[in-house]
């Protein structure tokens, strides 16, 4: 309501299917012929959606977003990892999309594209369409998803906000890709705001 009055304007909630939609639809203004699994990751959620060619098709939001899954297994990782499989293997569609891409959307996911980046000496700092193969990107998120804040914080390019939930969110990476098993993984910096507008 604050907001509203400050800045004349009213305010529209969305609901988590609406910001799957828009998510799908952010990648897809920005990658035309996007075919597989689009997944945006937030403090709090989840969201997954398949794509074909650029039209989004089925979706779902889910509660395993890094900072609920902090609140959720006190640091304790085999707990947030079963946390995360008891969510994602209710969807059988997910092991239907095996071929196509998977494309990350959201800070977390875009600060594991930079780790990335400096290992391998990439020379663009362009995140958009940065694609590596599953299995790299599988080994990438295995290995963060074990360290510390001491360790995460002499990576080169991890923000220090991101020192608690980067492990969490390279878990929940690791465990949608296997289940998944895209052929790449392409990373989408565009997203919700961008699916709007489009």
């Amino acid at each position: 309501q604050e907001a509203e009055r400050r800045c004349r304007r009213k305010i529209r909630t969305i609901s988590g299917e609406e910001e799957a939609r828009l998510s799908a639809l952010g990648v897809a203004s920005g990658m035309p012929g996007a075919t597989g699994i689009m997944g945006d990751l937030g403090g709090g959620s989840l969201e997954l959606v398949h794509l074909t060619r650029g039209e989004p098709g089925r979706h779902v939001t889910l509660p395993i977003g890094p900072l609920r899954l902090l609140d959720i297994a006190d640091g304790d990782r085999d707990k947030a990892r079963k946390a995360v499989d008891h969510h994602l293997e209710k969807l059988d569609w997910l092991a239907e999309s095996k071929g196509g891409d998977f494309y990350p959307v959201g800070g977390a996911w875009r600060t594991l594209a930079r780790i990335h980046m400096e290992q391998v000496h990439y020379p663009l700092h362009v995140i958009h369409a940065y694609t590596i193969s599953r299995r790299a990107a599988e080994e990438l998120a295995r290995v963060i998803s074990r360290l510390g804040r001491r360790s995460l914080a002499s990576i080169h390019g991890v923000p220090r906000r991101r020192l608690d939930s980067l492990p969490l969110a390279a878990l929940v990476l690791e465990r949608v890709l296997r289940l998944a098993r895209p052929e790449r993984v392409n990373f989408s910096a565009y997203g919700l705001r961008e699916g709007l507008i489009f």
